[in-house]
């Protein structure tokens, strides 16, 4: 009776232990999960509307670098309830995700896929920060300011008309003081070049008198 009662503590001690994700396997998969990348890729529609206003949108993707047999990549909003996609290896170990918007911080859940019992574990969570259509940048104000930080097509913040207007006249005035101060560079710059053109004709009127004296000497 004993016996049996061990053999039965026995099996039940290594199934609760067959079932059990082990720590060196968690951290393997782990380390797996960490070499995932998050990168974003968009494309910039036109509707135009009757008015003759044209609206403008971009169109966000995901994507994810990386992938593995081992580990699975999703956007989740339930995970138990079934509300998730997944960023599935297209072949080139990437998967791509679309249907973000503008400003939206992505959240990716990375989990094992495994036959074992780490199968379905979360091993990290990532997230990347996607960048705004600019409601400005097809005014004629950024023609003319092309190279202005928030005359870009895509830029990292919202813009408000407020917050555009103030950063535009924050760079207006620092260009208006750097044409300002290349100015009087070039302004010093040509002073100093018309004191050492003086300096060097005086020099040689100088040599040429020295010369002039001595030979009138050695004929007399």
């Amino acid at each position: 009776m004993k016996k049996i009662v061990f053999v039965l503590l026995m099996l039940l001690t290594f199934n609760v232990y067959a079932d059990t994700c082990k720590s060196d396997e968690l951290k393997r998969l782990k380390n797996i999960a960490e070499q995932v990348e998050l990168s974003y890729e968009y494309k910039v529609s036109t509707i135009p509307y009757s008015d003759g206003q044209d609206v403008s949108f971009a169109e966000y993707a995901v994507v994810v670098s990386n992938l593995n047999k081992e580990i699975k990549v999703n956007w989740e909003e339930d995970f138990y309830a079934g509300v998730f996609e997944e960023f599935k290896n297209d072949g080139t170990n990437t998967g791509r995700l679309s249907g973000y918007k503008d400003g939206e911080n992505a959240v990716v859940v990375i989990r094992a896929y495994t036959n074992d019992a780490c199968s379905g574990e979360i091993l990290a969570k990532k997230s990347i920060k996607l960048p705004y259509l600019n409601p400005f940048y097809y005014q004629d104000i950024c023609k003319t300011y092309s190279d202005f930080k928030y005359c870009q097509q895509i830029v990292d913040k919202s813009l408000t008309v407020d917050k555009f207007k103030s950063e535009l006249n924050n760079y207006l005035k620092t260009n208006e003081s750097n044409e300002k101060e290349d100015v009087n560079n070039n302004s010093n710059n040509s002073y100093y070049l018309i004191i050492i053109i003086a300096v060097i004709i005086v020099i040689f009127v100088l040599l040429i008198s020295v010369i002039i004296k001595k030979r009138r000497k050695n004929q007399i």
